[in-house]
């Protein structure tokens, strides 16, 4: 026992023992208790009530209550009930405490929002009005209708043989129908057919009705039996009998009879074999009246008299030998066998090729024995690769042929969704900045763009039928520089004819040229595309027209366009679900709209019309560009824009 148990155990016994004292003394000795009070575990307080501490007298009964805490409220949680439509809606109040509920703030019900249906009346049912409420699914009916009752008509089945004929009335608005006004059945009309008796069958009358398939038979007669007499005889041979034919003179039916026994066979020795080499001698014995023959008298073969016929010298593969024949028959045996050479071989070696491996020919000078071992792997195909782009109407693929074999072999499919996926960008804000030119922008310094931080450029290739005045230069200038480069052109067209004439006019002019950016089609011209007198329709058929036909010719196009074109004029949905688009609208390019617009289109040109930038590197009006596509990475990994 520890020195703190000990310790805890004396305090108890004591406080025990002043307790038996204090109740002695009160017994012994009463008066006035001088009261001991334990203080024993306080009551919390409630939501309603008082907190207090109970004190208890360890000499008397004496209690009493102290230290009160006031109540600490009801923590009540609202929850509102919406009113139905035949309910009021009203507030309960919770307490997280005691549980404690109160309900207040009712609202008066909503009333029923009715939908009227109505149901037309039917022959036999009632038309009505029902009303059904679109919040809560009550429903009643009104404004019934009497039935129409039904507009009847008949048609009549007419009597049979056997059965009942009848008229059947049907309604010509519902499907009701049932039958009346029965008529009984005609009864057979009965006709007698009668057939005479043969010598095995039965004679018969047939009864049978001329107005319906129904017959029996009846007035059964016996079989007149058979009236037969011989017609042949067969005489009996060594080894068969012989025997009469009868027939019957009513039909063809006949049987044989009078059977007599075999005659047997008359024998004596026709000839005798003699012996030979291979086959032993006999008589043969044969009979004088028919063509039975047999074998008896059987003697042995006698001995081969063989001598050396013919000798073969051995060859590389077969031994040689003589062969010795018998003179007096055609038996032959092989004697005095000598081993095979063996071949004597030579080498010939045919090379590897792209369809065949390679391998060594060894061929026997002696003998016509060749075979072929020693292979070597065939060599890998050189092939040309020849891209055929996919178009929305085609996959696309790669056709390889070897330049050796000219085999040739289709892959590496490519879908038009794999490559054009519409307008969205990666939505990992700017990937590239560049400016858009045109002769408007005067003389250029492209060195000077590529040192201040300029990514790409976007030269106007042309203008309605007219190549832009500056276009050859700038495209050489560019180059040279180390920018990358897309074109646009500005189009008039109006019908698709003019926007394929658009694009093979472009196509003419990039021939020889490689671009890493777009080909954009910049559709924004309001004097001809009024929307009031300028279908939707009319517009994309003029934007897919370019497109596809850009694409037939291996370029990577896009569309360039402003906000008002874009969401007034075209089918914004389609247009930025199918192509590339180079989103023209000026204002703030702040980090959050560069992020937003980077997952919507494919370029934004945030700024105009902008003079003299970068301290005269352009001298005329240049326009801001962001890219939200690896535009150099897509069309140099698909061949477009001159990278086939």
């Amino acid at each position: 026992m520890t020195k703190k148990t000990k310790t805890i155990l004396l305090i108890i016994t004591l406080i025990v023992c002043l307790s038996v004292l204090g109740v002695l003394i009160y017994i012994f000795f009463p008066g006035e208790c001088k009261h001991h009070f334990c203080k024993k575990t306080p009551n919390e307080p409630t939501c309603q009530e008082k907190g207090y501490t109970f004190y208890e007298c360890l000499t008397c009964d004496y209690t009493f209550e102290a230290d009160f805490v006031a109540p600490i409220g009801h923590q009540f949680t609202d929850t509102v009930t919406a009113p139905l439509c035949d309910a009021e809606g009203y507030t309960t109040h919770t307490c997280s405490v005691c549980d404690v509920v109160n309900v207040d703030t009712y609202v008066s019900p909503k009333g029923h929002n009715f939908e009227k249906t109505v149901i037309a009346p039917t022959c036999e049912g009632q038309g009505y009005t029902k009303q059904t409420c679109s919040d809560c699914g009550f429903s009643k009916n009104t404004d019934y209708i009497k039935p129409l009752g039904h507009d009847l008509s008949g048609e009549k089945t007419e009597p049979t043989c056997i059965l009942e004929g009848f008229t059947t009335f049907s309604c010509s608005k519902c499907e009701h129908k049932y039958v009346s006004d029965y008529v009984d059945p005609k009864g057979h009309a009965i006709t007698k057919t009668t057939t005479a008796p043969s010598c095995e069958r039965e004679g018969y009358s047939t009864y049978k009705c001329s107005n319906c398939t129904y017959e029996y038979i009846s007035d059964y007669t016996d079989p007149k039996g058979h009236s037969a007499s011989v017609i042949s005889t067969v005489e009996p041979t060594c080894t068969q009998e012989g025997y009469s034919t009868y027939k019957c003179a009513n039909c063809d039916y006949e049987y044989t009879s009078d059977y007599v026994d075999p005659s047997g066979h008359s024998v004596s020795k026709a000839s005798t074999v003699t012996p030979t080499c291979t086959q032993e001698g006999y008589s043969i014995y044969k009979c004088a009246s028919c063509s039975y023959e047999y074998n008896s008298d059987y003697t042995s073969p006698v001995e081969h008299n063989t001598s050396k016929a013919a000798t073969l010298d051995p060859t590389c593969t077969s031994e040689g030998y003589s062969v010795y024949e018998c003179i007096n028959c055609d038996y032959e045996y092989i004697g005095d066998q000598v081993a095979p050479l063996g071949h004597t071989l030579s080498q010939t070696t045919v090379a590897p090729t792209c369809t065949q491996e390679g391998y060594t020919t060894y061929k026997c000078s002696a003998c016509d024995f060749t075979y072929n071992s020693d292979a070597v792997a065939k060599v890998e195909h050189t092939y040309e690769k020849t891209y055929v782009r996919p178009n929305i109407e085609q996959t696309g693929y790669t056709i390889y042929k070897c330049t050796v074999c000219e085999s040739e072999s289709i892959a590496d499919y490519v879908f038009y969704s794999d490559i054009f996926s519409g307008a969205e960008g990666e939505g990992r804000g700017s990937l590239a900045f560049g400016l858009d030119l045109s002769h408007h922008s005067k003389d250029v310094d492209f060195n000077a763009l590529k040192a201040a931080g300029v990514d790409f450029v976007i030269l106007r290739v042309g203008y309605n039928t007219d190549l832009d005045t500056r276009f050859e230069e700038y495209y050489a200038a560019a180059r040279e520089a180390g920018l990358d480069i897309g074109v646009y052109f500005f189009t008039l067209a109006t019908n698709k004819d003019e926007a394929k004439a658009d694009a093979l006019r472009v196509a003419a002019w990039l021939e020889g040229k490689k671009l890493e950016y777009p080909v954009f089609y910049d559709i924004e011209d309001y004097s001809s595309y009024q929307p009031s007198t300028f279908s939707e329709t009319q517009i994309m058929e003029i934007a897919h027209t370019f497109m596809t036909t850009m694409v037939d010719n291996g370029y990577y196009p896009g569309i360039y366009t402003n906000n008002n074109f874009l969401y007034n004029v075209f089918n914004n949905e389609k247009t930025l679900r199918l192509y590339d688009v180079w989103y023209a609208r000026y204002t703030e390019a702040t980090d959050e709209r560069i992020l937003e617009y980077s997952g919507l289109y494919s370029m934004w040109q945030y700024e105009g019309n902008v003079e003299g930038y970068e301290n005269g590197a352009v001298e005329g009006m240049c326009d801001l560009n962001f890219t939200f596509k690896n535009y150099p990475e897509i069309i140099k990994k698909f061949g477009f824009n001159g990278y086939h």
